[in-house]
């Protein structure tokens, strides 16, 4: 291998002590950047070590207001603090540039708990669960509910609108024969994938959305 051009190196050895990388003081001293490596390496001791001072196209305000959020829950995922930013900054930025800006501010980020994969025994008890809960179970239960409440506050079935969804269970011969005979009339006009008309669908929606909020801390006390 032949010599450096003492010249060079000299150059290329100023320019990455004035904190230059190796790339740019590659191509201002007019050497490979294999070379110039190779000179930091040997004199690795009085060189000072490249810092990158990127310009940053987020304001530190914009950056204190994202993890004060991150913070009170109001957003959750990196996707979320992707979309503040473009929001607020009209600029698209990368999940590890959330990720820092984040850290820099004191939030730690974490990954939510997963539930648990389900095991032979849970497939075991769903199955049965789901045997069990026949057609003739659903009219015990309209039978031990719906009818003797009824009765229990005096109220007549024929006057009342039964609501359930479109299981086919419930919409089976048997139970609209069931429901005839106690002069109930179902609610027939349900409109298919309409979640949102159903009163426990809002409630599971809102029991959701708490949980979500909900922080685990993982390990003992």
């Amino acid at each position: 291998m032949r010599p450096l051009p003492r010249d060079k190196r000299y150059r290329a050895l100023t320019l990455l002590k004035q904190g230059k990388s190796v790339s740019e003081a590659a191509t201002m001293a007019g050497l490979s950047r294999a070379s110039v490596g190779r000179i930091r390496n040997e004199d690795s001791d009085n060189i000072p070590p490249h810092k990158l001072d990127p310009k940053s196209w987020v304001s530190d305000r914009t950056k204190r207001v994202m993890a004060r959020q991150f913070d009170t829950g109001q957003l959750q995922e990196l996707i979320d603090g992707q979309e503040f930013i473009r929001r607020t900054e009209g600029v698209d930025v990368s999940k590890g540039a959330i990720k820092k800006y984040l850290k820099q501010k004191g939030i730690k980020m974490y990954i939510k708990q997963h539930k648990p994969d389900i095991e032979p025994e849970h497939i075991r008890k769903r199955l049965k669960f789901a045997c069990d809960h026949d057609i003739q179970q659903y009219i015990k239960v309209l039978r031990r509910n719906w009818v003797k409440g009824c009765n229990k506050y005096n109220l007549l079935p024929r006057n009342m609108l039964l609501m359930q969804d479109n299981t086919p269970w419930h919409k089976s011969k048997v139970i609209l024969k069931f429901l005839v005979k106690q002069r109930t009339k179902p609610l027939k006009d349900w409109p298919p994938l309409s979640p949102e008309l159903n009163p426990i669908e809002k409630v599971w929606t809102w029991v959701k959305d708490r949980l979500g909020k909900i922080t685990i801390q993982l390990g003992s006390p």
